[in-house]
């Protein structure tokens, strides 16, 4: 097992907005501390530009409200495939609350 979570790649090599997989196995972002030094941050609780990701709290906390969804405009796969995981997470997420309650909405 590595002993640094975030990546082994120097974040001030990168622009911010940047993603890599860390040696934890998640994925981290190069965000700028409060003195302009890029920092890897945990890619959950990074907010870039106003917006943060989309993430099963944040739909649990929404359950019959509208929510915008916007799509990263580079990404680590090929677009299809992104779209193709997001149902997956959708559907998952969706089987989940129906586990636990009878309803949804």
């Amino acid at each position: 097992m590595k002993s640094r979570p975030s990546p082994v790649e120097s974040a001030t090599s990168l622009q911010e907005g940047s993603i890599r997989r860390g040696g934890d196995g998640n994925d981290w972002v190069v965000k700028k501390s409060s003195n302009g030094t890029p920092r890897w941050s945990p890619i959950e609780s990074v907010e870039l530009n106003g917006w943060k990701l989309l993430t099963t709290n944040y739909l649990a906390k929404h359950i019959g409200k509208p929510i915008t969804y916007y799509r990263r405009q580079y990404s680590l796969d090929n677009p299809n495939n992104v779209i193709s995981k997001f149902i997956t997470f959708c559907n998952r997420f969706q089987n989940t609350l129906i586990s636990k309650s009878n309803t949804i909405f």
